[in-house]
């Protein structure tokens, strides 16, 4: 069944930061909030067409695979439901798959920005 979709589908923050991850070598850790980090799982949830012609980081496992990748969703967001992140992951090996961090009572803007500390921190 298809999700409602709400404002924000092509917002591609985290896509963009982790596409030019996948150019360069000299990263250590890539950190996404909220990201639609493969944008054709998250067309497919609100059957809407696809970005033809668009770059799909899910398309690029392997760049990224010696890069710490920390994913946050929110399991609340209906914009870039956690079912996108989860689909990106799924692309790379068992060995090499990123640990997807869902925070329960977050959704695409609540409550990022005011527990950014204490999530940064985690993440250390």
């Amino acid at each position: 069944m298809c999700g409602n979709l709400l404002g924000g589908l092509i917002r591609r923050g985290g896509a963009v930061a982790a596409l030019v991850a996948t150019q360069r070598t000299d990263g250590t850790l890539l950190v996404t909030v909220a990201g639609n980090l493969d944008h054709k799982a998250c067309a497919e949830h609100f059957c809407v067409m696809p970005l033809y012609g668009s770059l799909d980081l899910a398309d690029f496992p392997g760049p990224l695979a010696t890069v710490k990748r920390v994913p946050w969703a929110g399991a609340a967001d209906r914009v870039v439901p956690p079912l996108v992140t989860q689909s990106y992951a799924q692309r790379f090996s068992p060995s090499q798959k990123p640990t997807i961090r869902i925070l329960e009572d977050y959704d695409h803007a609540c409550c990022w920005t005011k527990n950014w500390a204490p999530l940064w921190t985690s993440i250390q």
